[in-house]
């Protein structure tokens, strides 16, 4: 499954382009839409928060991790979530599916 290639490259979108639902991520029942790139997810993930010199340390150190990695999508089952994902260090190293 995680072999197939989207469609649309560096999108994070649902298969057929319906409406994303998690309730992990939102309360929202009515869906948020799909993500033509992995730099727009990261922002809704993170309320749009961008760097600051004032900012919390912690939030700018995820900020920065986000913004210097390597990030590749791929197919995944609708819920996704912290505890199917496995982390060494500051990596991401596993995601059980």
């Amino acid at each position: 499954m995680h072999a197939l290639k989207s469609l649309t490259s560096g999108a994070v979108e649902s298969v057929n382009d319906s409406k994303l639902y998690d309730s992990w991520i939102s309360d929202d029942v009515s869906g948020f839409r799909s993500f033509d790139i992995i730099q727009s997810f990261h922002s809704f993930l993170t309320s749009g928060i961008k760097m600051s010199l004032n900012g919390l340390p912690d939030i700018n150190k995820l900020l920065t991790l986000y913004q210097n990695s390597q990030f590749s999508t791929c197919l995944m089952h609708e819920n996704l979530n912290s505890i199917n994902i496995l982390v060494d260090e500051d990596k991401i190293v596993g995601i059980v599916d």
